[in-house]
């Protein structure tokens, strides 16, 4: 068994976020858009295969079939397609690069910015808008919301967070 531990001091080289490594009777792969294996270092969703998987999701048949290949039964292997996107280095040591459908992670919470910006372009007074979550150099991940108004002055920040508290 490899081990990697990550502390606040340890050094990771750029761009690099090192998820770790598969445990036993648990394969890691990378799968292109067309769902076939990618090579070592290639781009693509991370898939876990293995026996030990969940039958699917509790009461969403739709969900566990998009994510969710191979025998229910425990008798085989199985593949799940997470969502997240990774790659597979020749040291064997995953590692992570983002989200597929761009949901983000604020104070622990999974955020779907998709959603919020539905919600934004109800408002009457929105015409465009984009929400993404930025870095904040300190460990944060807040929203950010980037709006083409119908016409000026744009509403003011807390008239919008007010029409969103209340969808």
């Amino acid at each position: 068994i490899v081990e990697y531990r990550i502390g606040p001091d340890t050094a990771l080289a750029p761009g690099r976020v090192p998820a770790g490594y598969p445990l036993e009777g648990v394969e890691i792969l990378i799968l292109g858009e067309d769902g076939a294996p990618h090579a070592a270092g290639e781009s693509g969703e991370i898939a876990v295969r293995s026996r030990y998987l969940s039958p699917g999701y509790w009461r969403r048949p739709d969900r566990t079939r998009a994510t969710f290949s191979g025998d229910a039964t425990g008798n085989a292997p199985r593949v799940y397609r997470t969502g997240d996107l990774g790659r597979l280095p020749p040291d064997g040591c995953l590692e992570l690069i983002g989200r597929l459908d761009h949901q983000v992670k604020v104070r622990g919470y999974l955020v779907h910015p998709d959603e919020i910006e539905r919600r934004l372009l109800e408002h009457e007074e929105i015409r465009q808008a984009a929400v993404v979550g930025r870095d904040d150099g300190a460990g944060g991940n807040p929203l950010v919301a980037y709006l083409v108004p119908t016409r000026a002055p744009a509403p003011a920040p807390a008239v919008l967070r007010r029409f969103l508290q209340a969808r």
